[in-house]
């Protein structure tokens, strides 16, 4: 098993990521990113 501490950074610096990622491609193109999130929801 991990540490839970070292789960949560984990957790934390991932979704802090994604977050940033998704922000970014929110910015710059909402159609290509809501078409993905379309592909993704129907699989």
């Amino acid at each position: 098993m991990q540490h839970p501490i070292l789960t949560i950074l984990h957790y934390v610096s991932h979704h802090f990521i994604n977050r940033e990622i998704f922000l970014s491609l929110s910015d710059s193109s909402r159609n290509t990113n809501g078409k993905i999130r379309g592909v993704f929801r129907k699989t």
